[in-house]
């Protein structure tokens, strides 16, 4: 039984009472029974305020879990999409490097790999956002040395050209994911490995394939169990 329908009852019941004091004497009795009986119209009323006010708030609940689950589900789905895209685009700047090498050429995929996270920037993270735009700057910077090299092939003394040389084939390596460079360790944060990891992090991959073995482990289980 509800509060709101223990005071109904209640003022009722207090109704009653008054109701039954009408014997003791007439006119107290009349004013008695009369107040009972607005003390009771006033908790019935309530109660029903009470009720009505409680299946408002719970379909407003129903209504925001309703949002909050779509919104969910459609926020996924343009993960879905954007990962795909994106590993699909940058798989073809890799390809660039490893059909041509250090290239001018990676620019352009630099340029596809930023529009794409422009297009979806809505729907993914800071973070995520930030730790891309790290991979499209090594495209860049690969690309950009390639064309200052590549312009200045006939002046082999020009300024900056020894340094540009080197960063760019650092660049490479480090995208490619070469252990080493001449003679030193390479850093495997911008490797295709760890864009692919990223790119996972941001679906959750890893944490749903652990959840499916959990729940097809607890089936059978509970199929051997009978």
């Amino acid at each position: 039984m509800t509060a709101s329908a223990a005071i109904a009852i209640s003022a009722i019941h207090a109704a009653s009472a008054t109701a039954s004091a009408i014997g003791d004497g007439i006119s107290s009795g009349v004013w008695s029974f009369l107040g009972g009986l607005a003390g009771a119209a006033v908790a019935v009323g309530l109660a029903l305020w009470q009720q009505r006010a409680q299946g408002q708030r719970e379909r407003i609940k129903m209504a925001t879990d309703s949002a909050s689950s779509h919104m969910a589900n459609v926020a996924f789905d343009k993960y879905v999409q954007f990962c795909e895209s994106y590993a699909e685009s940058a798989g073809k700047a890799f390809d660039t490097l490893l059909r041509h090498g250090p290239t001018e050429k990676v620019l352009e995929n630099a340029g596809d790999l930023y529009r794409l996270r422009r297009k979806w920037s809505l729907w993914i993270t800071t973070e995520t956002d930030n730790s891309l735009e790290r991979f499209e700057q090594a495209f860049r910077e690969i690309g950009a040395s390639a064309g200052y090299v590549e312009s200045t092939r006939r002046e082999p003394d020009a300024e900056a050209r020894g340094e540009h040389i080197k960063r760019m084939y650092m660049r490479l390596a480090e995208v490619m994911g070469f252990p080493e460079w001449e003679g030193k360790k390479v850093s495997q944060e911008l490797a295709q490995s760890a864009l692919d990891a990223q790119l996972r992090k941001v679906l959750g991959t890893e944490q749903f394939d652990v959840l499916r073995r959990a729940v097809i482990t607890r089936a059978v289980a509970e199929f051997i169990a009978r």
